[in-house]
């Protein structure tokens, strides 16, 4: 089963961590809140918790940027060097501009 990475777990990125992993998908997610990425594990809406190196971003065939989109492109930036391994790509971004730019 491929693994799913959400980075940044507020309400749209929250709602697909927990629907991705309702489904049985295997979910690792990163917020730069180390709480809410920690609840976001207790309720079991994510297996675990990418740190802010983001280790473990390696391990996730889909990646699916659901931060504001004024903060995609720096966070894709920092997350490039360990996305060899990614099949897929995504955001949830109402805007592509600043993020295909980047």
């Amino acid at each position: 089963m491929s693994t799913v990475a959400i980075l940044g777990l507020g309400l749209i990125g929250g709602s697909l961590a927990s629907a991705l992993a309702a489904s049985g998908r295997r979910v690792i997610g990163y917020d730069r809140s180390a709480e809410t990425a920690r609840l976001a594990l207790q309720a079991g809406v994510i297996t675990s918790v990418i740190g802010d190196d983001l280790a473990g971003l390696e391990d996730a065939a889909t990646v699916v940027l659901a931060v504001p989109v004024g903060d995609a492109a720096a966070l894709l930036k920092r997350a490039a060097p360990r996305l060899a391994q990614a099949e897929l790509i995504t955001d949830v971004g109402s805007t592509k501009r600043s993020i295909c730019a980047a």
